[in-house]
């Protein structure tokens, strides 16, 4: 669960910040799911608590740096409408991440990813229009 903290508005999208309940962490999170569709998260208030899916944007590298991060994996084959993600677990944090970009290496169990953006992909029962 994460409660939204703030909201920094572009032109057409947006990005938010969201506070995981559980471990503190805020995570700066891409949206622009009112570009894509009229079944969009802008209906997320200040303050106000939604159960997120995160997904991660990024390639897999061989050991951690200073913007890699260490990712478990949970669950190998997720199905989110029509995209097959990978659920993994990173700093207490549950994410997603496209099985395409991380099929060669999600066998062992864990592996490492540089992230360059987290993308909001599911709020409550409303999917992003992209997985559908």
């Amino acid at each position: 669960m994460y409660r939204l903290i703030k909201v920094y508005d572009a032109m057409m999208t947006r990005f938010l910040d969201l506070e995981n309940m559980q471990t503190g962490v805020i995570e700066k999170c891409f949206d622009d799911s009112d570009v894509v569709s009229d079944n969009n998260f802008n209906f997320m208030k200040i303050g106000d608590i939604y159960d997120c899916k995160i997904k991660l944007f990024g390639t897999v590298t061989d050991s951690t740096t200073d913007e890699g991060m260490f990712c478990r994996v949970l669950e190998e084959k997720v199905m989110l409408g029509k995209r097959k993600l990978v659920k993994v677990e990173s700093n207490k944090g549950v994410y997603f991440i496209s099985h395409e970009v991380v099929k060669d290496h999600k066998d062992k169990g864990y592996f490492y990813f540089w992230c360059t953006r987290k993308d909001l992909i599911q709020v409550n029962d409303i999917i992003h229009a992209d997985y559908l």
